[in-house]
């Protein structure tokens, strides 16, 4: 597959296979001259893809909300997963879920288990299954207030200047529709 982009190492890994695998007449003497592979559909699992697609995004849901948190790469934080009826699976791939999110403890549960409330948590949703972070232990409230303060006055500032732009006759009488 990787041929058509990379002709010279493609073909350098080939000659150096082609000593090493069983004799085989059929198999050519070079990449260049081989038989483009052709898919097997009977290898398809639809199942694993969908499966891993939800392991792909619970860690991604979590990645996000440890980065809109800001939360250290380098700390671990707990996490809870309300299944929503895919608890085999999470069971089956925490280790993974847990190394590749920084999730510790990672707690999976079954369907609405949780006893944080909505006030103590931030809650991501990824299809049927919630993904909890329990803020108390999580975030550093004292630090995080005065950022959250200082995002709200710049945008409260910028909201100002739009206003301002707006009530100027000369700037909505000259401006394009869109702007």
């Amino acid at each position: 597959l990787l041929h058509p982009f990379m002709p010279f190492v493609t073909e350098e890994l080939w000659q150096n296979l082609i000593h090493r695998l069983p004799q085989d007449t059929s198999r050519p003497k070079s990449i260049m001259i081989a038989e483009y592979p052709i898919v097997d559909t009977t290898l398809e699992d639809t199942r694993a893809e969908i499966d891993l697609g939800l392991i792909i995004d619970i860690i991604i849901a979590i990645r996000n909300s440890r980065a809109e948190l800001n939360i250290e790469a380098s700390r671990l934080s707990e996490v809870i997963i309300e299944a929503g009826g895919n608890k085999g699976i999470l069971d089956a791939h925490a280790d993974q879920i847990g190394s590749l999110a920084r999730a510790h403890p990672l707690t999976i549960l079954e369907d609405k288990q949780s006893v944080i409330g909505p006030d103590k948590a931030r809650v991501t949703v990824v299809g049927a299954t919630r993904v909890i972070f329990p803020l108390d232990q999580t975030v550093d409230a004292s630090r995080e207030r005065p950022r959250i303060e200082s995002q709200r006055d710049e945008l409260a500032s910028v909201i100002n200047k739009l206003r301002q732009r707006l009530d100027d006759q000369n700037f909505v009488t000259k401006a394009p529709l869109a702007v």
